[in-house]
């Protein structure tokens, strides 16, 4: 038998819905991981001292990061990418102020280069099993 990648288990569990998990998670209490990665934003934002700077959550499910992130820091102009169309939907309709656009995190091609300022794949990478096309 061979080995089966974490995303096709996904795609074949019947069991698994990213948007009954991640659809209901409330904005408002944001994760610690949240703001821990936040005051790293903000530490490196303050040294680069731009003004707007630009951010990406790629796989930002209903956009929970990207939302705080933008709560907390005005200037960033916050982009949430997201494969599953149920969680897109869901992130368009309840955080307003970012951007939502429907993607593959593996073929960000849809985006220029050094578009954005910061970047992160919070709850994404760990699905890879090769990371490297998404990070490289």
């Amino acid at each position: 038998m061979g080995r089966e990648s974490v995303k096709d288990r996904f795609a074949a569990s019947k069991e698994y819905s990213g948007a009954r998990i991640y659809g209901k998670k409330d904005i408002k209490k944001p994760k610690h991981l949240f703001k821990v990665i936040a005051d790293k934003i903000g530490s490196a934002a303050a040294r680069q001292d731009k003004g707007r700077m630009r951010f990406l959550d790629a796989g930002s499910a209903t956009g929970a990061f990207g939302s705080y992130l933008r709560e907390r820091f005005p200037f960033l102009d916050v982009t949430n990418l997201e494969y599953n169309a149920k969680l897109h939907a869901i992130g368009r309709k309840n955080v307003p102020g970012c951007s939502f656009v429907r993607g593959d995190a593996g073929k960000m091609t849809m985006f220029g280069k050094k578009q954005f300022d910061f970047v992160t794949m919070v709850g994404v990478l760990s699905i890879f099993d090769d990371f490297s096309a998404p990070i490289g």
